[in-house]
């Protein structure tokens, strides 16, 4: 058993505490439930995809796919740790921001959930093996969870700056996209 075989587990696992714990369900909905189910039917079949995907042997894949996993769960871990006072509502959550978060993770990107989620989904997308349509399917799966992290990012980056956020978070926020990239640090 290899160090990636133990990972696809805890990825998943990660998915579901977030989705189910970690996350919160505003009473005020969702912005989008279409995308909202649509980011969760996309991750269980690439979940699917890669479970029923023969194992992975080739190191060409096989060594980024867990250096991928590894990197996706440290960032997870890392942000879960910082929010954990206050937590955020779930993805596509329709919400009015109460705080800015600007530590640990947030210091250097604005959606390091997102990037660590993206990080996780390369690495299960790069361990799919066999014939070349799981593999194209695989892609496209993931292609589509980015698209649709990137839309809630520009959702909840609305939300800050919309006229019914406080106007002392608007501010911090708006301060705070001005010194802080989206997705990598020092790339916009």
């Amino acid at each position: 058993m290899n160090i990636t075989t133990l990972l696809y587990p805890t990825f998943f696992l990660t998915q579901l505490y977030a989705l189910t714990y970690h996350f919160y369900q505003p009473h005020t909905g969702s912005s989008s439930p279409t995308k909202q189910r649509l980011v969760i039917l996309i991750s269980i079949t690439l979940g699917l995809l890669s479970t029923f995907s023969p194992p992975c042997t080739n190191p060409l894949t096989s060594y980024p796919s867990t250096t991928c996993l590894l990197l996706s769960e440290s960032l997870f871990l890392w942000t879960a740790l910082t929010t954990r006072p206050r937590r955020f509502a779930v993805i596509f959550a329709q919400v009015q921001p109460q705080y800015v978060a600007s530590t640990g993770p947030f210091a250097y990107i604005r959606h390091p959930t997102y990037v660590s989620y993206a990080l996780g989904w390369l690495g299960v997308s790069l361990s799919v093996v066999g014939a070349v349509l799981w593999r194209l399917a695989a892609f496209v799966c993931l292609g589509v969870l980015l698209s649709l992290y990137a839309d809630a990012a520009e959702l909840e980056e609305r939300q800050f700056l919309d006229e019914g956020t406080e106007a002392e978070v608007r501010a911090e926020y708006g301060a705070y996209m001005r010194r802080t990239r989206r997705w990598l640090p020092g790339v916009n």
